[in-house]
């Protein structure tokens, strides 16, 4: 498949970090007026969290307010977030979590900043600055990163592999463990228990492989292949429809991690396999540690989370975690309505 060559305004170079501390870089050719960055993070849920930073602001006069405010894709709702104090050099932080905990990306996709004259009203007034998440990828974004409808419960592709990477890491400590200690029923089943994680329901290799009468499954039964293959395709399609070259090619760095994830994901299965039959206890053990090492570095290159383990593999790598990429697509340029807007890209990994 090949994209139709466009061009692409050329737009400020901005990188955010979560905290929001560091100073804001601009491109040598990057605007002058006014201008900022958004994004959408985590904080007590999935994407239930908007910071901004904003610069060259005027002061706002006595009585008015910078105020932010969320906008769904067709206009029709409006969700005011709060004001931003600006300083005395025109900059200001803002940052904003949903309070029921709620992804703000299912309904929402652009950011408005605008000058309010007076009272807090139900509608935006004059706006200042806008942005928004590339439109000709939003529709797979949103099934990459916040609902998905071909899985079973409407899990997002790349959550729905987060959440199952880590269950995988539980399966395979509590496998080790079992083979360590010449347990070799329990380690059998819970061999079963990852094969079946990776699988699916619907997966070839599904069933009651350890044959105690009964198909055990510890995950949602969607399985780690299909979430994985999901991420990849609506990756693929985000780039093939995004209007910007930017977020084409961000749409496109979430994939490495991915694949090189894939790779793992079939010696966890093989291996899953053979100890869901071995008899030998010195082999379980040895196969036992080889699969607690490959879990890990699949949870590690799609999201290490906190754990100071699967940092230090995820530093290993020559190429940031699927799921930090994967938040840099929903980080959104502010510009004057008017001007060209754009996702700024690769700056989600230095985020977390």
């Amino acid at each position: 498949m090949f994209r139709s060559p466009r061009v692409t305004a050329v737009v400020c170079v901005l990188v955010l970090v979560c905290a929001l501390a560091l100073p804001l870089p601009v491109a040598a050719q990057g605007p002058t007026g006014p201008f900022g960055l958004a994004a959408l993070l985590d904080d007590r849920a999935i994407l239930d969290r908007l910071e901004l930073r904003l610069s060259g602001l005027s002061p706002a006069p006595d009585g008015s307010a910078y105020r932010v405010w969320l906008r769904s894709d067709d206009l029709s709702l409006v969700q005011p977030a709060g004001d931003v104090p600006i300083d005395a050099n025109g900059d200001g932080l803002f940052a904003w979590t949903q309070p029921a905990g709620e992804a703000l990306f299912i309904q929402f996709s652009e950011i408005l900043v605008t000058l309010e004259p007076g009272a807090p009203g139900l509608q935006p007034g004059p706006i200042v600055l806008r942005g928004q998440v590339d439109p000709g990828a939003l529709t797979q974004l949103r099934r990459l990163l916040v609902r998905w409808p071909d899985s079973r419960y409407g899990t997002a592709s790349l959550q729905g592999l987060r959440q199952l990477t880590a269950n995988t890491v539980v399966q395979a400590a509590v496998l080790r463990e079992a083979a360590t200690t010449g347990d070799l029923v329990g380690m059998r089943r819970k061999a079963e228990h990852l094969v079946n994680l990776v699988e699916g329901s619907r997966g070839a290799g599904f069933g009651d492989l350890d044959g105690d009468g009964r198909a055990e499954d510890p995950g949602d039964g969607v399985g780690l292949l299909p979430y994985m293959w999901g991420a990849l395709t609506q990756t693929q399609f985000a780039w093939a429809g995004a209007v910007d070259e930017q977020v084409a090619e961000a749409s496109l760095s979430v994939q490495p991690p991915l694949r090189f994830a894939l790779d793992w994901v079939g010696f966890v299965r093989d291996s899953g396999l053979e100890l869901t039959q071995t008899q030998d206890p010195a082999r379980a053990r040895e196969l036992a540690g080889h699969l607690l090492t490959a879990v890990q570095r699949i949870a590690a290159t799609v999201d290490p989370g906190t754990d100071p383990t699967l940092v230090q593999m995820a530093g290993q790598r020559e190429f940031n975690p699927a799921y930090q990429t994967a938040l840099g697509l929903v980080q959104v340029a502010l510009l004057p309505p008017g001007a060209a807007g754009a996702v700024i890209t690769g700056s989600g990994a230095d985020g977390g």
